[in-house]
């Protein structure tokens, strides 16, 4: 019984502890938010210090990108066309679902044309669109190559 009510009281005990320690006067309240409203500022005008050269950065980037995608893009569609060229020779049994997964990932390729033409007019968000576009090509090339291995067998 004593056992039981001693660990009662300690354990309210570092309850109450923890949470009026983890309170905050309202000058401790004030001076957090004082340095809040002041980081912003500081942040802002640093950040227009050095636009140009993070736009000049970024220019450069894409036009490394935009090279690299459109090699990419055309290396798919060679594939694609390869492996459709497997789906009319004679003698081959593949069925309608490996010509629906081609189309699919043909489509596919051409949205990321289409992706790639839209970024390029409107410039906005590089490196979302870098990541985005990096992950979901990344997956269509890993279709294909799966695609590929299981029409040459």
């Amino acid at each position: 019984m004593k056992n039981s009510l001693f660990t009662t009281i300690l354990a309210t005990s570092v309850i109450a502890g923890t949470l009026f320690a983890s309170c905050q006067s309202p000058f401790q309240k004030e001076e957090a938010a004082t340095a809040e409203s002041s980081a912003p500022e500081y942040t802002s005008a640093l950040a227009d210090a050095n636009v140009p050269e993070i736009q000049n950065n970024e220019n450069e980037e894409w036009k490394a990108f935009r090279t690299a995608a459109d090699a990419e893009i055309r290396s798919n569609e060679m594939l694609l066309a390869e492996l459709s060229a497997q789906l009319n020779k004679p003698g081959t049994a593949l069925d309608t679902l490996y010509l629906k997964r081609i189309r699919t990932l043909s489509k596919q390729n051409q949205v990321f044309k289409t992706r790639l033409e839209a970024y390029d007019k409107s410039r906005n968000d590089w490196y979302t669109f870098k990541r985005d576009l990096d992950r979901d090509m990344a997956e269509l090339e890993k279709a294909l190559n799966d695609l590929s291995v299981i029409t040459k067998k």
